[in-house]
């Protein structure tokens, strides 16, 4: 877990009032029930895309039918989030997920999702097709007019911002493979000139229509087997896949806890080229690179990883890692990390970049960097993967660093590039003492609240984590209908109770 912000007054002081934080992330990520297992998968080098998925029969309009599948998409709590259950039904399931990995972020953050009514927190969301919306689409006789509640691009964002009382900007962009890194920068940009107070960022795919797939395969954009070869000389595509995931960002004065700060965050697009609107270049990528780097005011040699946005496509790869070389690279005493996410889990396309954000924000507070997979030998345009300048981190790799890099591309040139800066906070060492120490709770039903406390009970004693936990759950969430408490190291010292408030809604 990552450290707290807080800091005693005889600590030194590892953040700038004004610095923009990591504070909460969470998702949902193909082929994993849960978060922790999307973290354990990625560490312990599982291929997520592995297990086959049912969403598209084998053969179906000739797409390639290995994709990662989002689990559970059919369980949404309606009452909790206050949606009418005609509009549960018609409202887009990536608007469900980010519904409640938004509050799952909040939580994460050490944050009572009731405190933050009224605040002026900004919603942004990354999105490219909306394939719910087209099956709706697809026969007139079974619309309802909730339909447009529940699947425009519109209500994207603004179903957050309504469901969690958010008054800050609230609004949808897309930029292909690059888009939730493009939001990543407009929230950097909308806190550091004091535009809001805190921003959800979010990225969300889901695969639903396979013709469009057809149309990737006919330019030769997915990979025939399913399998997402970054760097490698065997590349020959993306593998595709769902994604919902959110990062919440903060001011580091507000922030309860701290995964990494953002010191820097650019956006441009190439433009012309000759070639044509797709065709891959790297000419304004090694320019913003050069942007990032001097806003921030560090050398390129102090950034020790990069998440590339790489996915096996031997051109594509090529242009990004050639300028990474051109920027990062020179009077560099020791070669470059390299990574990508994509290897894993898929590209998941809007959501890819925020996905790459939270690769690397884990490594850091893990201090472990996660291998990328199915690397065996390098791409031959890329002259640094043989030289040693560039080093793919094909197996996991403990790692102290201070910097890294997280870059996207999108498939029409835009691109945009974000620099981190690890938490230099150490956690506090785990207290051997046997103090008996309170732990509260509170959850929508008993069995949830039980699962909490049995959680805490089991992990490692870690008093930040407690303070955490003490701070979401010690004022009522509304729904919450179910409280408890724990006293650790006491034998048979739990109970749960029915709260007597039985507010249901937000």
């Amino acid at each position: 877990m990552a450290p707290n912000a807080d800091a005693t007054a005889n600590s030194p002081k590892y953040y700038q009032d004004d610095d923009i934080v990591i504070s909460g992330i969470s998702g949902r990520f193909p082929n994993c029930d849960t978060f922790e297992e999307f973290k354990k998968k990625l560490f312990d080098g599982t291929d997520i895309l592995e297990k086959e998925q049912n969403r598209w029969p084998e053969g179906i309009c000739g797409a390639v039918t290995k994709i990662g599948v989002l689990n559970n998409l059919t369980k949404f709590d309606s009452t909790f989030f206050n949606v009418h259950p005609k509009l549960a039904e018609r409202l887009d399931p990536q608007i469900r997920c980010m519904l409640e990995s938004t509050y799952e972020a909040f939580v994460d953050a050490g944050v009572n999702p009731t405190s933050l009514r009224g605040s002026n927190t900004a919603v942004v969301v990354a999105t490219t097709n909306n394939d719910y919306a087209d099956w709706w689409s697809a026969d007139p006789t079974r619309v309802n007019g909730y339909e447009f509640l529940g699947v425009t691009r519109t209500m994207f964002p603004n179903r957050i911002s309504y469901s969690f009382d958010l008054k800050g900007p609230s609004y949808a962009l897309d930029s292909g493979s690059s888009g939730s890194l493009v939001a990543f920068e407009h929230a950097y940009r909308m806190l550091k000139t004091g535009v809001v107070d805190g921003v959800v960022v979010a990225g969300c795919s889901l695969l639903l229509n396979p013709v469009l797939s057809v149309m990737l395969q006919k330019m030769n954009g997915v990979s025939p087997d399913g399998k997402s070869r970054p760097f490698d000389v065997s590349g020959q595509g993306t593998a595709r896949s769902d994604a919902v995931v959110i990062a919440y960002l903060q001011h580091a004065k507000n922030a309860k806890r701290v995964y990494a700060t953002a010191v820097s965050a650019r956006t441009n697009t190439e433009g012309f080229r000759l070639e044509g609107a797709i065709y891959p270049s790297n000419t304004q990528q090694i320019e913003l690179f050069r942007e990032a780097l001097d806003i921030a005011k560090i050398n390129p040699t102090d950034v020790d990883y990069i998440e590339s946005s790489a996915c096996g496509d031997q051109l594509g790869d090529a242009q990004e890692l050639n300028a990474v070389t051109e920027v990062y690279c020179k009077d560099r005493t020791k070669p470059l990390l390299i990574g990508s996410v994509k290897s894993n889990m898929g590209d998941s396309e809007p959501a890819s970049g925020i996905c790459g954000i939270v690769k690397t924000v884990l490594a850091m507070e893990r201090q472990e960097i996660p291998p990328t997979l199915h690397y065996k030998a390098p791409n031959p345009r890329v002259p640094a993967l043989k030289d040693g300048r560039l080093l793919v981190v094909n197996k996991s790799l403990p790692w102290k660093g201070k910097y890294a890099a997280v870059n996207a591309v999108g498939v029409g040139g835009h691109n945009a590039h974000a620099l981190l800066k690890a938490n230099e906070k150490q956690k506090q060492p785990k207290p051997q003492d046997s103090i008996p120490r309170l732990v509260v709770g509170s959850a929508r039903t008993e069995s949830a609240i039980n699962y909490l406390l049995n959680t805490v009970e089991g992990m490692p004693r870690d008093p930040e984590f407690y303070g955490l936990l003490y701070g979401v759950h010690s004022q009522n969430i509304p729904g919450h209908i179910y409280r408890g408490y724990s006293i650790l190291d006491e034998k048979d010292a739990r109970e749960t109770a029915v709260s007597k408030s039985l507010s249901l809604l937000f």
